[in-house]
């Protein structure tokens, strides 16, 4: 999982950089294709005299083609994008990472984590269960766990859920670790797009109750609906003259 999310955002990025030696191209062939559509060539806008509370004497810019005015804004795009990489990932987040993956295969002791989580985990305990964890992982005969995405699978779904019980220890930094930017692409994309979709007819804290809801899955099924709408119920007289509740 990390090896593979690293080569991928060093390929982004090696491709971005890329990009700010093809601008001439990809003017040219906006041309071409402005050209094609029957569209106007962009020009240059008229330019806007500061406000003289902003104005400090020296005149702005003046671009002398529209080449040379767009070129700038092409470059501040890919300049910034590449620098949002760089604040997304920092090198101290691949570290703690890799700190965090090493202890569960069993590379280094638990030190680290207590030392960066502090109470939130005990040292021995955390020790022991990874240790279990992998004598489990041996005695199924399965591939040596190497990898935080080794221990997500042996945690996963219905087939792990006696060993997130088991272990909770490591069940809870498997937790933690997938919250990192690094690993969490995919779930925060999911809740862009549970929020995009809510926003505009929920509040705030019932979305987050909904977010909460969505992230545990396994947790909302188990709860009985029918004394939960039995207690929506009781709360209105309204809807106690209307509905009939199922456990009374």
């Amino acid at each position: 999982m990390l090896d593979e999310a690293k080569r991928m955002i060093k390929a982004a990025r090696e491709s971005i950089s890329e990009l700010r030696l093809s601008f001439s191209r990809f003017w040219a062939e906006s041309l071409a294709e402005a050209s094609e559509l029957e569209i106007e060539e962009p020009s240059i806008p008229a330019s806007k005299k500061a406000p003289r509370r902003y104005d400090d004497g020296s005149g702005g810019h003046v671009f002398h083609s529209t080449e040379d005015l767009y070129r700038q804004l092409y470059y501040n795009v890919v300049d910034t994008v590449l620098s949002s990489l760089d604040d997304r990932y920092p090198a101290d987040t691949w570290q703690h990472i890799i700190n965090i993956e090493q202890i569960l295969a069993g590379r280094a002791d638990a030190t680290y984590v207590s030392q960066f989580y502090g109470s939130d985990f005990q040292t021995e305990r955390l020790k022991l269960h990874r240790d279990m964890l992998l004598d489990i992982a041996r005695q199924r005969n399965e591939p040596p766990v190497r990898t935080l995405e080794d221990v997500v699978q042996m945690f996963r779904g219905e087939k792990g859920e006696h060993l997130r019980g088991l272990f909770p220890e490591i069940a809870t930094l498997v937790k933690i670790a997938l919250t990192v930017p690094v690993t969490s692409c995919t779930s925060e994309r999911s809740f862009c797009r549970v929020k995009t979709y809510l926003r505009s007819t929920v509040g705030q804290t019932r979305l987050n109750h909904v977010a909460l809801l969505h992230g545990h899955k396994e947790l909302s099924r188990k709860i009985n609906l029918d004394l939960i709408a039995d207690k929506f119920i009781g709360r209105s007289a309204v809807r106690k003259n209307t509905f009939l509740t199922l456990n009374e």
